[in-house]
């Protein structure tokens, strides 16, 4: 089974970065249920999460997945890393520095939600859900 292009251009970047993590990918469902732009998008919010855990979480494992279902997209990215204090992300969007502004942009831009949970010393989990058009006559069967 051919990979999908978002695992192709995930697994080209996750071996650009070539980090000291052990970073793990998985992609399940079918990439046709997800727009061209929402696949686009989607792709680089996980690299923009991805490049945050190892610029500033000094993770030892990263896990990415992402699971397209017809009715919704969801993706997320999780780290072992240090984490963030509660008042490093008390309102973590507008805080800049740290690229999830822009994360929380294109998110939005495709109608998604960005989460964001995060502990001292416990690692971050950065998640998005999309909401896809569906092929609802499926459902009405």
């Amino acid at each position: 089974e051919p990979e999908t292009s978002l695992e192709k251009s995930l697994i080209h970047y996750i071996e650009s970065v070539a980090a000291d993590a052990d970073v793990r990918l998985r992609v399940t469902g079918d990439e046709v249920w997800a727009s061209p732009t929402v696949i686009d998008e989607v792709s680089l919010i996980i690299r923009e999460a991805l490049r945050n855990a190892l610029t500033h979480g000094a993770p030892q494992l990263v896990l990415i997945g992402v699971d397209l279902s017809p009715h919704e997209l969801r993706a997320w990215v999780e780290d072992d890393g240090r984490g963030l204090a509660a008042a490093d992300y008390a309102d973590p969007f507008l805080a800049g520095t740290s690229g999830l502004a822009s994360m929380q942009e294109r998110a939005v831009l495709i109608g998604g939600r960005l989460t964001l949970l995060t502990a001292l010393g416990q690692g971050t989990r950065v998640e998005l859900l999309v909401p896809l058009p569906g092929h609802l006559d499926e459902q009405s069967g």
